[in-house]
């Protein structure tokens, strides 16, 4: 409370107060992302979903090498729209970027940043194209003017390219060593007699 004032010999109390805080966004996963499980079992695949357990948004597995070439309207799949809100008390101006991938080789942002108001919400769109197979994790930094502590979404995809298995027995050359490519080979028939072989093709890739 502050001081007493003094008014014709008498002492009044003058209740004081003040609210200090910095722009902020809505930083619960409820607030940002529009697809969301709890957890993920081991081996699980997903696709484009915020595991709770994990605090990371996963793309899950994509096609390794897709031209970027007009991707706003070509590949559904690697892209994911993220709400932004601003719950603070002033208007807020925010810029997306990512801690690792500064050149914008696997993951982009659009639009770059937001001016929200007070209780605005809009949304950004993340993009995903990967260039090795394999997983890649990202933090995706969201800085808030006059704001020290930026926010951080993690987010991963993994990269993925067609592959197949078969119950085919390798052919080996002289050495002991695998020829190249399967060859299904039958033994002499007499005519007009018919052998059959049955080779199962299993979709390895993810």
């Amino acid at each position: 409370q502050g001081g007493g004032v003094l008014m014709r010999g008498r002492e009044f109390g003058l209740p004081c107060r003040g609210v200090c805080s910095y722009p902020q966004m809505a930083q619960n996963h409820n607030a940002i992302f529009y697809r969301k499980m709890k957890t993920r079992a081991e081996g699980q695949i997903v696709n484009k979903q915020f595991i709770v357990s994990k605090n990371t948004f996963e793309f899950g597995p994509l096609l390794v090498g897709k031209d970027k070439e007009g991707y706003k309207e070509k590949y559904p799949e690697n892209q994911e729209d993220f709400r932004v809100t601003n719950n603070g008390l002033f208007p807020m101006h925010v810029d997306f970027s990512f801690k690792n991938d500064v050149e914008g080789k696997t993951f982009v942002v659009e639009p770059e940043y937001l001016d929200l108001e007070v209780d605005e919400t809009r949304d950004v769109r993340v993009f995903a194209f990967t260039e090795e197979v394999g997983e890649v994790v990202d933090q995706m930094i969201c800085s808030i003017r006059d704001n020290p502590e930026p926010f951080e979404i993690n987010i991963s995809c993994t990269g993925s390219v067609p592959s197949i298995v078969t119950d085919i027995e390798p052919v080996l050359d002289e050495e002991g060593e695998p020829q190249e490519g399967l060859q299904i080979e039958f033994q002499r028939l007499l005519l007009n007699r018919k052998d059959v072989r049955v080779v199962t093709i299993r979709n390895d890739s993810l």
